[in-house]
C-alpha cells in the first residue's frame, strides 16, 4: 500500500544523524563552490573541502540558527528558534556561489516585501528577511515557518503518481493559493514540486513555500558537476519553466500557471510532461515538443482540456487566470 492509499498514517519525516550529514555544506577555499554531502575535495580542483558554520551576523538579534536540515539551487536551509519565543524557525541563506550587489538585495527586498504579507492557510509564511555581511559580499536570508511534512517532490518519487481522488484535493489548495498570490501581485517564478510541502493526516494539507524567489535576483558560477552545467536542482527547475521564461521573458502569473499544470500533470501521470537531461534539453522540449494527453476518465474531460490548454506554448493562448483551472479540478 503506497503512501497516497493511506494517508491517515503519514508521518511527517525527521533526519537522523546520517541524513544531516548529506545537507551539511562544505566550501571549497579555492573556487568558492559549496558541496553537500561526504564530498571531502573539491572535484573541480582537488582542494580539501571546509566546513561552513551556521552564520550569525544581524541573525542572532532575533534567531538562533542551528543544524543544517536541507539544501536548494539558491539556499541552505537551517532549522531555527525564535531567541524569546524558542519557537521553531526554517532559516534559508543563500548559497555562497551565488553572487548578491546592493542592486540584487534591493530587488530581493523589494519581492519579498510582497511575499511577507501573503497570509494564506496554504503559503509558508515569511517571518523576517535580510543580508548577512560575509566579507565583501552579502547573504540574503528568510526567516519562515518551519514545515515538519514531505515534499510533494518526495512523495511523488517515493509512491508515483497520485490517486485522482487526493490529487483534486491538492490541486484545489494549490489553485486557492497561487488565486490570492496572484491578486496580491505575487508571482512564484519557481513553482515545482519541491516548493509543495504536506501535512500528514486524513485530511492532508499544502503549504506552498518561495515565493517570489527566483536565480534571476542573483548570479552564480556555473556548476558542471553534473555534466552539461546542470545541478539535480536547475533540472528540476527545468521541468516546469514556462518556454516564454526560457527566452528570458520576466515570470508572470501566466508563467506560473504553466508551472502549475506541468506539476499538476506530474501528479496524474507520475512524471512531468517533458523529460530531459540537461536544462538546455528541456527548455528545447518545452518550446518544441507536444505534450504527451493524459488518460481519459468518465466526468473528467473539462479539467484534462483545461491543464492541456494552460500547457500551450504560447502564453496568449493558455487559461489566463487561475481561478479558470479551479471548478474543473473539484468537478
Amino acid at each position: 500500500m503506497s503512501g497516497w492509499e493511506n494517508l491517515e498514517s503519514w508521518v511527517a519525516p525527521t533526519l537522523d544523524d546520517e541524513q544531516r550529514k548529506r545537507f551539511e555544506t562544505k566550501l571549497c577555499p579555492s573556487c568558492g563552490r559549496q558541496y553537500e554531502g561526504f564530498f571531502v575535495l573539491c572535484p573541480s580542483d582537488q582542494m580539501t573541502l571546509s566546513e561552513v558554520p551556521p552564520p550569525k551576523g544581524p541573525l542572532g538579534k532575533h534567531y538562533e540558527c542551528k543544524a543544517q536540515i536541507g539544501a536548494g539551487s539558491l539556499f541552505n536551509v537551517y532549522e531555527g528558534a525564535h531567541n524569546e519565543s524558542a519557537d521553531k524557525v526554517a532559516i534559508k541563506i543563500l548559497r555562497r556561489e551565488f553572487e548578491c550587489d546592493q542592486r540584487g538585495l534591493k530587488r530581493f527586498e523589494q519581492e519579498q516585501m510582497i511575499a511577507s504579507v501573503l497570509k494564506h492557510d496554504h503559503i509558508a509564511h515569511t517571518f523576517s528577511f535580510g543580508a548577512i555581511p560575509d566579507q565583501y559580499v552579502l547573504q540574503p536570508f528568510l526567516v519562515t515557518e518551519f514545515l515538519q511534512s514531505i515534499s510533494l517532490a518526495d512523495a511523488l518519487a517515493q509512491w508515483g503518481a497520485c490517486d485522482e481522488n487526493i490529487a483534486s484535493l491538492l490541486m484545489n489548495q494549490i489553485c486557492d493559493a497561487f488565486e490570492f498570490a496572484h491578486k496580491m501581485g505575487a508571482v512564484h517564478s519557481d513553482f515545482k514540486p519541491s516548493n509543495v510541502f504536506i501535512s500528514p493526516g486524513k485530511s492532508p494539507s499544502v503549504k506552498i513555500v518561495d515565493f517570489a524567489v527566483s536565480k534571476r535576483l542573483f548570479g552564480g558560477k556555473d556548476d558542471t558537476r553534473y555534466g552539461a552545467g546542470a545541478t539535480a536542482q536547475s533540472l528540476a527547475s527545468a521541468s516546469y519553466t514556462a518556454p516564454e521564461v526560457n527566452k528570458g521573458t520576466t515570470p508572470s502569473p501566466v508563467s506560473d500557471i504553466y508551472a502549475i499544470a506541468c506539476v499538476f500533470y506530474e501528479m496524474l501521470a507520475g512524471k512531468p510532461p517533458f523529460v530531459g537531461s540537461s536544462p538546455f534539453e528541456l527548455a528545447y522540449a518545452h518550446e518544441r515538443d507536444e505534450v504527451q494527453p493524459l488518460p481519459e476518465t468518465p466526468g473528467r474531460e473539462q479539467f484534462r482540456h483545461d491543464l492541456m490548454k494552460c500547457l500551450e506554448k504560447d502564453p496568449a493562448k493558455r487559461l489566463s487566470n487561475i481561478s479558470e483551472l479551479k471548478p474543473s479540478v473539484t468537478a
